[in-house]
């Protein structure tokens, strides 16, 4: 039996070897602008992280459906928990700073679009949730969609500001 990189088929890996990112088929309460749903779960602290993320906006190199969506989920979010802090801005020095290459900027890592609420910002967080992250993400030069990710505070492995944001809001 072939056992590459001394794994083997139908192998559990523990606790000390592994975490898994499981994408969900459906979820319980999902809300209507996301579409994919995942999470990083652990042996020893189970789901440790929820993401969801919208639909993907192609053909959109000025991002204007993903930045709607991004701005009305944060009103929403803001209006739940609070008081958050954004980074939403070009690098001085972009290459791909013009209005119709808000995508690209993005994939390229020249600009950030990402809202963040934490017990740290002053945000209202249930006691579960250690931190939301709300940010647009780039598929390609003209595709983006909107994520949100939830870390939960039974994940030991996540500090403050580790990662980038699932419930129905």
């Amino acid at each position: 039996m072939p056992n590459p990189f001394g794994l083997t088929a139908g192998q559990t890996p523990n606790a000390d070897t592994a975490e898994y990112w499981v994408n969900f088929f459906a979820v319980p309460k999902p809300h209507p602008d996301f579409k994919e749903y995942s999470g990083k779960w652990t042996p020893e602290q189970g789901l440790v992280t929820v993401a969801a993320y919208s639909k993907t906006f192609d053909e959109d190199a000025a991002g204007y459906g993903a930045r709607r969506l991004y701005d009305r989920l944060k009103n929403q979010l803001s209006s739940v928990y609070g008081s958050s802090r954004s980074a939403e801005f070009i690098e001085d020095d972009a290459l791909w700073s013009d209005h119709d290459e808000f995508v690209r900027s993005i994939l390229t890592d020249e600009r950030c679009h990402f809202t963040q609420w934490s017990p740290d910002h002053g945000s209202r967080l249930d006691a579960e949730i250690k931190e939301i992250n709300l940010s647009i993400v780039a598929e390609s030069d003209e595709a983006a969609k909107v994520m949100i990710r939830y870390e939960f505070t039974n994940n030991a492995l996540a500090g403050p500001g580790m990662s980038v944001g699932l419930s129905s809001l």
